[in-house]
């Protein structure tokens, strides 16, 4: 209810102040003067008389009752107010209080901007050179946000206009508290990681408000830094529509749901992605939750390919559920070596390397990127892309590929999507539990790597092949990327799309870490099969 910054403004009159039970205003480190009761009292909210203390643990009772806290800067005990931002501004945030913080005078403002920085959260009223140069992580879709979605530290001037920040505070109203009543159940897989343990639940509490029980189990294994959860929540004694549940990193969170509105409802149709709850959706101070419907009845291009049933997924994908992202494409004539030239790997596992020596490698990361730099093909074909089009961002239901996870998504080249698709195809897709000959796998799989990607015929697989379904994918998928992209222009995409792989999760062990070396191996001969000077 409060993401946008843009579009959170609350449409409530003075009654709806109560009707949450989040009325009182709080202060920390100082009484509240005379002159900033009337302003808040006059918009029907409520003086808390006593100082807060904020040096120990917060009630839940108390935390449900408060609106917002006003916590100042005394001149006299400067490392007062540093305690008090390491003590309690995240746990008010996560809560979703409203906080404003009044320094001493110009003199104290460093102070306050570094305490904030230090705790890494997100705040208003900042000069554009400290937003520019000390709260790196405050932006959005790359560009830094003056005024962040709340809850977040608003900084009043050292002599406050109460008016204001009362004005302020009744048009952004915090939701309903936290009902520590609602009853969670974990399945046994379920691990919260370090940020989670204490913080997701609050934030999970936040967005299930209501509600009288949830279980979660979860998702498929990611490995973005958010967890990905089933939900099942309980609304009196009725289930309700299930969910998913992604807990993870506040920015991620955050450019995620734009994501979700300005791309993906307007372009990707209803029954091809999921809908975000937006009334479920909530930040906190450093992570923050997103909420929508369960995809069901579905599985993921990896286990559809394998059983040989990807052809119309693939076809589905590209021909209808991002059709509209791709219908309004522009041409520009930068290169694509400089466009995706970012995206290029730093470097490799040194003990991956070896592998990938063994194989059959000769070039090192260097080598490669300057093959890479010659790809200057142009025109390049830009439109919205997924940006992360792997095995499990795509799910299958009967002939519909359905899509997820937008995080990535952004303006670029179109045929970044198809290259990613294809070697994720190659890294992820197959089987790790099944009888493993990486000799078998490797003659199998490596015909369709020897010349340029888009110049080879490549039939329709040995029938006597165990992994024809991968000949068959990547015959397909090619068959889309010769419509948006020339043949060095696929050769470059799809070899960076490989090396990105090869990259990776360097402590994996097994036969995803050899597929993982083999991709390299693979980049390196369609780079020099592209660019390499005869």
């Amino acid at each position: 209810m409060d993401w946008l910054s843009k579009a959170v403004s609350l449409k409530m009159s003075i009654v709806d102040v109560t009707a949450f039970g989040r009325s009182e205003v709080g202060w920390i480190g100082a009484d509240p003067p005379a002159e900033a009761k009337a302003p808040f009292q006059d918009r029907g909210l409520t003086i808390r008389q006593q100082q807060i203390t904020a040096f120990q643990p917060m009630e839940p009772a108390l935390l449900a009752s408060l609106a917002a806290v006003v916590i100042v800067q005394q001149q006299d005990y400067p490392s007062r107010f540093q305690r008090i931002v390491r003590s309690c501004l995240k746990h008010l945030l996560d809560y979703e209080c409203r906080v404003f913080v009044v320094p001493f005078g110009v003199a104290g403002l460093p102070q306050v901007y570094r305490c904030l920085e230090e705790a890494r959260v997100f705040a208003s009223n900042l000069p554009s050179d400290v937003l520019r140069n000390q709260f790196t992580w405050q932006r959005s879709l790359g560009d830094p946000m003056p005024l962040p979605p709340l809850p977040h530290v608003t900084i009043l001037s050292p002599i406050a206009n109460w008016s204001e920040a009362a004005n302020f505070l009744v048009r952004h109203l915090p939701g309903e508290a936290v009902q520590e009543s609602v009853s969670f159940s974990f399945a046994p897989e379920c691990e919260f990681g370090e940020n989670d343990a204490g913080v997701g639940q609050v934030l999970l509490k936040r967005a299930f408000r209501g509600y009288t029980a949830v279980h979660f189990s979860p998702m498929t294994e990611g490995r973005s830094g958010a967890a990905v959860y089933r939900a099942y929540p309980v609304f009196g004694a009725f289930h309700t529509m299930p969910r998913f549940v992604k807990l993870g990193d506040r920015s991620k969170i955050f450019q995620e749901f734009q994501n979700y509105q300005l791309n993906v409802e307007k372009y990707v149709p209803f029954n091809l992605g999921p809908r975000l709850n937006y009334d479920l959706c909530c930040l906190g101070s450093t992570r923050g939750v997103l909420v929508g419907d369960l995809i069901e009845s579905c599985e993921s291009l990896r286990l559809a390919a394998r059983s040989g049933r990807a052809g119309p997924a693939i076809s589905c994908l590209f021909d209808r559920t991002l059709q509209a992202w791709y219908r309004n494409i522009e041409r520009r004539d930068t290169p694509l070596s400089q466009t995706l030239g970012p995206r290029f790997p730093k470097q490799f596992d040194r003990r991956r390397m070896q592998r990938a020596r063994s194989i059959g490698s000769r070039c090192d990361r260097d080598r490669l990127f300057t093959l890479f730099e010659y790809c200057a093909s142009s025109p390049v074909l830009f439109a919205k892309i997924h940006g992360d089009l792997h095995v499990d961002n795509v799910q299958v239901r009967g002939h519909e590929a359905l899509v997820i996870d937008f995080y990535a998504n952004q303006d670029g080249p179109l045929v970044w999507d198809i290259a990613t698709l294809e070697a994720s195809l190659l890294v992820d897709a197959f089987d790790n539990h099944e009888l493993w000959s990486f000799d078998e796998w490797w003659r199998s799989i490596e015909q369709p790597y020897g010349g340029k990607p888009l110049d080879m015929l490549l039939g329709h697989g040995d029938p006597r092949d165990p992994h024809r379904w991968f000949h068959e994918a990547v015959r397909q998928i090619r068959h889309y990327a010769a419509r948006v992209a020339s043949a060095d222009q696929y050769g470059a995409a799809l070899a960076l799309a490989l090396l990105n792989k090869a990259a990776k999760d360097p402590n994996l062990k097994g036969p995803e870490d050899e597929r993982r070396a083999a991709a390299y191996v693979l980049a390196e001969r369609i780079l020099n099969n592209n660019f390499a000077p005869q």
